[in-house]
């Protein structure tokens, strides 16, 4: 009854999976939103020299911006506040995770940017989950293969 269930498949050969690896990258838990400085050094790493460290910023209630020291490439695509180009196309990724207890979640308003060597992480928003703005920790990782 089973060999049935084999006639007509086709087996194929699965290579090595074709994913760029980041050369460049960095993470930053962002421990104490409403305060500008340097997030925990045991929470944070990334690709840039010593003795670089990212920083974070309050720019509003609720809305933190981070920079990932030296991490921009040369040829690197700047966004603007204003245009998205090539949306989900790009060789570079940001990602924001909320940590806290109780339902919430974090988002970016805008793109991030490269300025000179470094990528800035601008408008991290964290909101409660009925879609208030509010402060809180926040992981954000940030990663670029070329």
């Amino acid at each position: 009854m089973g060999e049935g269930l084999l006639t007509g498949l086709a087996f194929t050969a699965v290579g090595a999976a074709q994913a760029a690896v980041p050369d460049k990258w960095g993470f930053a838990f962002v421990d104490k939103p409403t305060v500008a400085g340097i997030p925990d050094l045991s929470h944070q790493a990334g690709t840039w020299p010593a003795p670089m460290h990212a920083h974070s910023a309050p720019v509003a209630p609720g809305q933190v911006i981070v920079r990932f020291p030296n991490l921009a490439t040369k040829g690197g695509v700047v966004h603007r506040f204003v245009q998205f180009p090539r949306v989900g196309l790009l060789p570079n990724t940001v990602f924001v995770t909320p940590f806290h207890v109780g339902p919430g979640f974090c988002n970016l308003l805008t793109v991030w940017a490269t300025l000179a060597a470094n990528v800035l992480v601008r408008d991290v928003a964290c909101f409660k989950a009925t879609g208030t703005l509010m402060s809180q920790e926040s992981m954000v990782t940030y990663t670029s293969a070329h």
